[in-house]
C-alpha cells in the first residue's frame, strides 16, 4: 500500500511539475514569438522606408542630369534586395557625374562603350586660352606637375609647351602619375575653359596621343576612368595654375 501511495504521489508530482513548467515556459515562448514578429515587421517597415528614401533620392538625382528613368527602373527591378546599396551607389555616381560639371571623369558612355573605345592617335592638340599673355602658366604647370612627379623629370618643356600651342606636334610626355589624376586634370581643364579642342577632336583622342604611362606605352579607354579620390582636391589646385586672369 506504501508503495502504491508513494507511485501516486510522484505521478501527481510529475504532472503539477509540468503544468507548471508548460505555465512558466508557454508564455515566454509566446512572448519570445511576439518580440522576434515584431522585430522582422520593424526591419521590413524600415527596409521598405530606405528603399523608398533611395528612390526618390534616384529619381531626383535624375531629374537634374535629364537621364531617362525608365532604364534604370527596370535594372532595378531586376535587381534583389541584397544588392541595392551598391545599385544606388552605381545610380548616384552616374547621376551625379552627368548632373554636376564638376566632374565624375570618364562617366560618359561607360559600359560597352568603354570595350570598344579604339583611340586613334593625332597630332591635334590643345589651345591654352592665355598663350599669348599668360605663356609662362604653362611653364608653372610643368614645373609643378615635374615637382609632384606626376610627369617624367627628363620632359623637354617644349614638347610640354606644344601641347597646348593648338598646332600639330607629335609631342610625348610620359605620365608617371595615377591615369585617374591625368584624366581628372584634363577633364579640369576643358571644362574650366581654360584650354580648347581643335576643331572635330575629342579630349580624350588629344589626350591619349600625346601622354603615355610610364613604360612610354598609350593609355587605354581614358574616357571610362572614374574620378580620383586622395588626390582630387590638388588635382583641383593644380588645374587653378592655367587661370590666367590670376
Amino acid at each position: 500500500m506504501k508503495s502504491e501511495r508513494s507511485n501516486f504521489a510522484a505521478s501527481k508530482m510529475g504532472q503539477v511539475s509540468i503544468w507548471r513548467l508548460q505555465r512558466v515556459v508557454a508564455p515566454r515562448k509566446a512572448d519570445t514569438g511576439v518580440i522576434m514578429f515584431n522585430q522582422v515587421v520593424e526591419t521590413e517597415v524600415s527596409a521598405t522606408k530606405e528603399e523608398q528614401n533611395i528612390m526618390t533620392t534616384k529619381e531626383k538625382l535624375l531629374k537634374e542630369s535629364g537621364e531617362s528613368l525608365s532604364r534604370l527602373l527596370a535594372a532595378y527591378m531586376a535587381t534583389s534586395q541584397d544588392k541595392l546599396a551598391k545599385r544606388f551607389r552605381t545610380y548616384y555616381a552616374e547621376a551625379t557625374g552627368t548632373a554636376s560639371a564638376e566632374l565624375s571623369a570618364g562617366k560618359q558612355n561607360r559600359g560597352t562603350s568603354c570595350k570598344k573605345d579604339k583611340m586613334r592617335p593625332t597630332d591635334a592638340t590643345f589651345r591654352y586660352v592665355w598663350l599669348k599673355t599668360a605663356p609662362e602658366k604653362i611653364v608653372a604647370l610643368y614645373e609643378r606637375l615635374k615637382g609632384e612627379k606626376w610627369i617624367d623629370r627628363d620632359t623637354d618643356p617644349d614638347d610640354f609647351y606644344a601641347l597646348f600651342a593648338g598646332e600639330e606636334s607629335a609631342c610625348k610626355i610620359r605620365w608617371t602619375g595615377k591615369k585617374t589624376v591625368l584624366v581628372y586634370l584634363m577633364k579640369l581643364l576643358k571644362e574650366r575653359q581654360y584650354v580648347r579642342l581643335p576643331k572635330g577632336k575629342g579630349i580624350w583622342e588629344v589626350t591619349g596621343s600625346h601622354f603615355l604611362d610610364a613604360d612610354g606605352r598609350y593609355f587605354k579607354r581614358l574616357r571610362c576612368v572614374r574620378m580620383p579620390i586622395r588626390q582630387k582636391y590638388k588635382a583641383e589646385a593644380i588645374a587653378e595654375l592655367m587661370n590666367g586672369e590670376k
